[in-house]
């Protein structure tokens, strides 16, 4: 649902353009960041919105931005995506806190389903 603000976390720089670019010409305001460090040093609860983050990332990974957000109190949907996702994985980042893990790559419409269905009221 456009209007809802989508962080879009990513080490690949031009995974991370592309997919900023998809998602804004579809009418979402994105913001994004290269990595979960930058991302922690912006992001403010109150802006809302949604999270999208590789898992696989130098530094702080997906999933530990995760659990560092839900230790904040964050309550904002967070999708996780990733290139080698196994049942581990998947685990590991539900029980972070995530709530949705997607793997690279995935069909577009399929993101935004789950963008859709994340921004309807619970």
């Amino acid at each position: 649902m456009p209007g809802t603000p989508i962080y879009i976390v990513d080490d690949d720089q031009p995974t991370l353009t592309s997919l900023c670019y998809v998602l804004e010409v579809m009418g979402y305001t994105v913001t994004g960041f290269g990595s979960a460090a930058a991302f922690l040093d912006q992001w403010q609860e109150a802006a809302g919105g949604i999270l999208i983050s590789d898992i696989r990332m130098p530094g702080l990974d997906g999933i530990s931005l995760t659990r560092r957000l839900r230790e904040l109190g964050a309550t904002l949907p967070i999708i996780l995506v990733s290139g080698h996702t196994d049942a581990m994985i998947r685990r590991d980042a539900i029980d972070a806190g995530a709530l949705v893990v997607l793997e690279k790559p995935f069909d577009v419409q399929l993101l935004i389903a789950e963008l859709e269905r994340l921004v309807q009221p619970r």
